[in-house]
């Protein structure tokens, strides 16, 4: 007798033959988790939620207790101060560098929503310098991503792709873009938002120059889309430029959770109710139902890939774009749910700061 997933109607993937959420990431490297994965600080420091807190398997906390010596916190804390004012920098540069691409009241048909920054937190520093095994300020900079900035664009046609891209190359041009290297993540090639002819361009003027990035094309088993950029800031330090489409920063945003917790990664502190949810019900998914939220993950992806394209003005409800969640998984860890409760999370965190100034 054959038993048919049943999954909603607007899903976009066929059923088929697949291992456990967890075990798909076996297959690509790049995605998959770190081997030392966290580290807990040291020294007089503010008291934090160390991350053996968040993890209640005795043999994972012992493992995270014997790397607490390997990553100074001062250090990171160092590296994540000394990382502000060249993000800033780097942000003038792309936005002013890109303003004739970026949506506004006048424009509001631009390809580019918003470009936005972050720095990497001294516990996230701490804890992927264990994983690369890099210990001095020097090694740390070198890692790409403690500075981050996304471009989040209107639609994802290649049109506007090929725009955004265009103005990138004009800056590449003047010198205020070092590419080192060029990421280009999608499930198959033919799902890319940005065309071959135009990365091979892109990396043309990039040699035209003097820069000759590594390129690379990512297969991602979970349907993740966007265009990662590593560049060399004045400074000296790496910074990321990740770009997509805003319904997938979106999806990207909650698919993470998911992500670092089957990858044994820690989630920041402020989302403990969120690894507490996640740690009581994913255990307990049987492999139908592991293999259902694989393939809503991906149907997720896959819609946000689709997408009618967003105009400046809209305000539309977040929760309502997600995808139906199946109803035979646990409705608490639907997309929907998690994002209120990352939304809660996030405004406690920061009324939190703020009192505390």
């Amino acid at each position: 007798m054959n038993i048919q997933l049943l999954t909603p109607k607007n899903f976009l993937f066929p059923p088929q033959k697949q291992n456990s959420y967890n075990k798909n990431y076996a297959a690509y490297p790049n995605l998959a988790g770190l081997k030392q994965d966290t580290v807990s600080f040291s020294g007089k420091l503010p008291k934090v939620i160390e991350a053996e807190e968040l993890i209640e398997d005795s043999s994972k906390a012992k493992k995270l207790k014997q790397m607490t010596k390997e990553v100074s916190a001062r250090l990171c804390q160092k590296v994540a101060k000394d990382s502000q004012q060249p993000l800033k920098e780097f942000l003038r540069v792309l936005r002013q560098g890109l303003k004739n691409l970026i949506s506004c009241e006048a424009h509001p048909d631009n390809p580019i929503l918003s470009i936005k920054g972050r720095v990497k937190t001294p516990r996230s520093i701490a804890q992927k310098a264990v994983s690369r095994k890099r210990y001095s300020q020097k090694e740390i900079d070198t890692m790409g991503d403690v500075i981050g900035t996304r471009i989040v664009m209107r639609s994802t046609s290649k049109k506007d792709f090929d725009m955004l891209f265009s103005g990138l190359g004009k800056l590449v041009k003047r010198g205020e873009l070092k590419v080192k290297e060029i990421e280009n993540y999608r499930p198959l090639p033919k799902d890319s938002y940005v065309s071959t002819s135009t990365l091979n361009k892109f990396e043309k003027l990039c040699n035209d120059v003097g820069l000759y990035p590594l390129r690379k094309e990512q297969a991602i088993p979970s349907g993740y889309t966007a265009v990662h950029l590593t560049v060399e800031l004045p400074s000296g330090k790496l910074a990321e430029i990740q770009i997509m489409g805003r319904d997938m920063e979106n999806v990207k945003e909650i698919e993470d959770f998911y992500y670092k917790y089957n990858c044994g990664k820690p989630l920041d502190p402020k989302y403990k109710s969120i690894y507490e949810l996640m740690n009581r019900l994913i255990p307990k998914l049987d492999s139908f139902q592991n293999q259902t939220l694989d393939r809503y993950i991906r149907d997720s992806y896959a819609r946000a890939r689709t997408i009618e394209p967003r105009s400046l003005k809209y305000r539309g409800n977040v929760i309502k774009d997600f995808l139906p969640f199946p109803y035979y998984l646990p409705q608490e860890l639907s997309f929907q749910n998690l994002y209120q409760m990352k939304e809660q999370c996030d405004r406690l965190a920061k009324s939190t700061v703020s009192s505390q100034k």
